[in-house]
């Protein structure tokens, strides 16, 4: 299993807009084949970002899902609402 912890700093004056395109990904998501869960998340002390959980089968489901239309979509739109740094931390499990 492959697990991603995504962290979005995005523009607190933008955070509708970035939590609208996080629930549009979402649903595409949901419909891709591997994976086992997709999820955003906020602090509730900060409303300055956004965080992405990911748990994929396997690296092949990874490579379709970064492959998709609706990523290309997503990274388009989530550009906008950017403010800083992307973080991506990718694990490997052997179990759960």
């Amino acid at each position: 299993m492959i697990i991603l912890a995504v962290t979005l700093p995005i523009d607190p004056a933008k955070r509708d807009e970035a939590v609208a395109i996080a629930l549009e990904m979402t649903a595409e998501t949901h419909k891709e084949p591997g994976v086992i869960r997709y999820t955003f998340h906020s602090p509730v002390d900060d409303p300055a970002t956004l965080f992405v959980y990911e748990e994929w089968k396997d690296q092949a489901a990874l490579d379709y899902h970064n492959g998709s239309d609706h990523m290309k979509v997503f990274q388009g739109k989530i550009a906008g609402v950017i403010q800083g740094d992307v973080r991506v931390d990718k694990y490997e499990a052997s179990a759960v």
